[in-house]
């Protein structure tokens, strides 16, 4: 994943935003918060013991089904993230 990869994201969620809103509110979601890999590509790191956030969100993937056919199916998934204020 490139920087600029890491900082777009295909789906946004309102209801993760207000709980990252909550959390801290001098970070703006979706341009503040991200999961450890993406602030690794942008070439950050997670100051030691710092704990994140854990929200849902909706992962797509390609499923072939049994004619042949290519089936894009979303299911929710649990990942945490982190604010600019816990890099190192």
């Amino acid at each position: 994943m490139t920087e600029k990869e890491a900082k777009k994201f295909k789906y946004f969620s309102i209801k993760n935003a207000r709980t990252l809103e909550g959390v801290c509110e001098d970070c703006k979601p979706y341009k503040d918060w991200f999961t450890y890999r993406r602030w690794k590509a942008q070439g950050e790191q997670i100051a030691k013991g710092q704990r994140g956030t854990q929200i849902k969100i909706l992962v797509e993937r390609e499923i072939k089904t049994e004619n042949g056919e290519i089936k894009k199916e979303r299911y929710p998934r649990t990942v945490t993230v982190f604010c600019r204020h816990q890099l190192a």
